[in-house]
């Protein structure tokens, strides 16, 4: 196996979790003490550099997530302030349309009619 592919799982899958060394699977068992405790440490060196990239990884997430969670919170903002003007803008146009001379003289002609319209409701 090449060093290009020497970090790629069974799977094929180059994001695995676990490293993949076909030394560990294969081949032959140290014969003496001192192999033994070389193998171990080395084993153990890499679960450490391995804890190490993990931690990397969770942090890289974590500002990746804070970064989005900012983002979504100022575009909540600046949404939010536009629908308020919106709202502000729409306000307006009803108190222009409510103290404009059409709408007091309309509702001065209709307003006898309102019991009326309530009586035959209640008919039809």
């Amino acid at each position: 196996m090449d060093a290009s592919t020497d970090h790629v799982a069974p799977s094929g899958d180059p994001s695995a979790h676990v490293a993949f060394r076909p030394q560990h699977v294969s081949g032959s068992m140290p014969e003496n003490v001192e192999e033994l405790r070389l193998e171990v440490m080395r084993l153990r060196d890499e679960l450490i550099g391995c804890l190490a990239r993990e931690g990397e990884l969770r942090a890289r997430l974590q500002k990746f997530h804070t970064g989005d969670a900012r983002r979504d919170e100022a575009m909540g903002i600046l949404n939010h302030q536009s629908v308020v003007a919106r709202n502000e803008d729409l306000e307006d146009q009803i108190d222009l349309i409510l103290n404009s001379r059409t709408w007091k003289i309309g509702a001065l002609l209709l307003g006898p009619a309102k019991p009326l319209r309530k009586i035959l409701r209640k008919r039809g």
